[in-house]
Formats: C-alpha cells, structure tokens, sequence
C-alpha cells in the first residue's frame, strides 16, 4: 500500500511573480502622494481662515454699528424723559389753574 509521491508533486515550473520595484521608489511615489494631499489640506484650511477672518472683520462693524446705536438710541430716551418731565410739570400747572 505504498503510494508514490512523484505522481503528486507539480510537474510544471512555478509561475514568476512580479518583480516589486525597489522601496525607495515607492516610498517617494507614496510620500509624494502624501505631501500633495497634506498641501491640498493646508490650503483648505487656509481658505477657510480667510473667509474666517472676513466673516469675523464684519462681524466686529457689525457689532461697532449696533453699539452706536444703542448709545443714539439711549440719548433719545433720556430726551424723551427728559422731555416728558417737562410736560408733566406744564400739566400739574395747568390743571392747578383749571381747578383753581
């Protein structure tokens, strides 16, 4: 019962494999990929701190144009009080005359 191994074995010769180019060369074409990537990522962010900074500029005039505002706003309402003193001082006078 002995079996013979020769009629097992492969008889054709090993396909080759691909020859792998040299490391260094795939390191560069793969560092190269890298930086171009990391650039492209730094000129995103870079644009969007633009816009950011712009955004930020006009916010600061916005806020600058509501703060006049408010102070024009808080002069005209001590004019108002100031004004409506006034009338209430003529009108206790005149309806002290009315009644009098």
């Amino acid at each position: 019962m002995e079996t013979s191994t020769l009629s097992t074995k492969r008889k054709s010769l090993p396909t080759p494999i691909k020859t792998l180019a040299p490391l260094n060369k795939v390191m560069v074409s793969s560092n190269e990929e890298t930086n171009n990537l990391i650039v492209e990522a730094i000129n995103k962010l870079t644009n969007k701190i633009d816009d950011f900074s712009v955004q930020l500029c006009d916010n600061m005039i916005m806020v600058a144009n509501i703060s006049k505002l408010a102070e024009m706003n808080a002069a005209d309402i001590k004019d108002c009080k100031a004004k409506l003193s006034g009338l209430e001082k003529m009108y206790l006078h005149l309806s002290k005359k009315m009644w009098s």
